[in-house]
């Protein structure tokens, strides 16, 4: 099922495995997070909004979204005056080390630093990470997606399209969204023929 926008802000995820689902966090909000507010809304659990960078929250009405005028990263810092906490200091934060959470995560390349710095016991909590991963062909990238695979299936890939071009070659682009979802909670069918 899509959830969030209809075009950018807008993630495949697999609505089977969303039930039961404690707290949600989403990570790059932008101004517009329909993603936090659709989950909010299905699923009647807090969705926690983090950016530092452009922090206003849209109304969403019926939802229970908590703004944090914060980003992840790969400490407790500020960064030219904007506060950075990392990604299990903010789970624990909020209670919710332990739940089943969802994690969206859309930050413009901060992804990979903070993915990296992340300790493995976060990641046995968080079900499905639908994301925008950034860059194809340096070292943090390939660790960071190694380090995914240890924790997740990725279910789905989609390279953005608003830039074709042969500089990322044979990639076709450098931003693309994942759906990655928990080994422990989700089995992987057959592919469909064809």
């Amino acid at each position: 099922v899509r959830v969030g926008s209809a075009h950018d802000g807008g993630y495949p995820m697999c609505a089977n495995l969303l039930a039961g689902i404690e707290a949600a966090y989403s990570y790059g909000i932008g101004g517009n997070d329909d993603w936090g507010c659709q989950i909010s809304r299905a699923h009647k659990v807090p969705v926690h909004q983090y950016d530092c960078f452009n922090p206003a929250s849209a109304p969403c009405a019926g939802a229970d979204v908590r703004l944090n005028v914060e980003c992840v990263g790969i400490r407790q810092e500020t960064i030219d005056g904007r506060p950075f906490d990392t990604l299990a200091n903010q789970i624990a934060r909020n209670g919710d080390a332990g739940k089943r959470i969802v994690v969206k995560m859309d930050i413009e390349g901060g992804e990979w630093p903070s993915l990296m710095s992340a300790p493995d016991a976060i990641f046995e909590h968080i079900v499905q990470m639908p994301m925008e991963l950034h860059g194809t062909d340096t070292q943090d990238v390939l660790d960071g997606i190694r380090k995914l695979k240890e924790h997740f299936y990725l279910v789905v890939v989609h390279f953005n399209n608003w830039e074709c071009t042969g500089k990322n070659a044979p990639f076709p682009n450098f931003a693309y969204q994942v759906l990655l979802v928990n080994k422990n909670v989700g089995t992987p069918g057959e592919p469909r023929r064809g």
